[in-house]
Parts: C-alpha cells; structure tokens; sequence
C-alpha cells in the first residue's frame, strides 16, 4: 500500500504492507472510494428504500448516474450484502420497458 498516495510516487519509504481489507479500508478513510462516479455505502440503503416504496430501476439509475442492472444487482442484494435497507426476495423476472429491463413489470 502507497503511504501518499501520489501515482507518481517511487520513494519505497511510502510503502507499507497491507492485504486487500486494510487496503479498503485505507480507500474509505482517505476519501478515495468513487463516491460521485459509482455508488458508494450511504447510497444503498436510498436506493433499496426507493426501490420498495415502488421506484424503478431505471429511475434509480439515471438519479444515482450508473446502469440499471447495477441497480438490479443492489436491489436484490448480488452487491452490496453488507450495507443495510430492504433487500427484494420477490420475483424480479426480467422484461422490456423502454430498451432497458425492469424486474419490477410482469410478464
């Protein structure tokens, strides 16, 4: 792991040892962890909210600004397991609604 976080960086003094937790949890403690160009942990639970209050996907994805199927995937609970609000266990099958599918439309 990289101390100052510069890329162009090569002094071996700003090495430190770490595995892929620690690593993680340095990203979120520096502020570093995308929040802004993808989702990030305080929008899970809106989402999830929303979502059960009966928003959709596509709405969802054009306001949090990522792919529809992202929103699938923490909607069902596929990402971001470990971050709370409602998960959806009903059936979400997939059908067509305006070009992107929508789990929440039955067949």
């Amino acid at each position: 792991m990289h101390s100052c976080d510069n890329p162009s960086c090569m002094n071996p003094s700003h090495l430190f040892l770490g595995n892929a937790k620690a690593n993680t949890n340095d990203m979120m403690k520096k502020g570093r962890n995308g929040c802004g160009r993808h989702l990030c942990a305080a929008d899970i639970p809106k989402i999830r909210n929303q979502y059960k209050a009966g928003a959709y996907l596509v709405t969802l994805a054009k306001e949090f600004k990522v792919d529809a199927v992202t929103i699938y995937h923490v909607v069902k609970g596929n990402t971001w397991r470990n971050i709370g609000g409602p998960i959806a266990f009903e059936d979400m099958r997939k059908t067509r609604s305006g070009g992107i599918y929508h789990p929440r439309k039955t067949l």
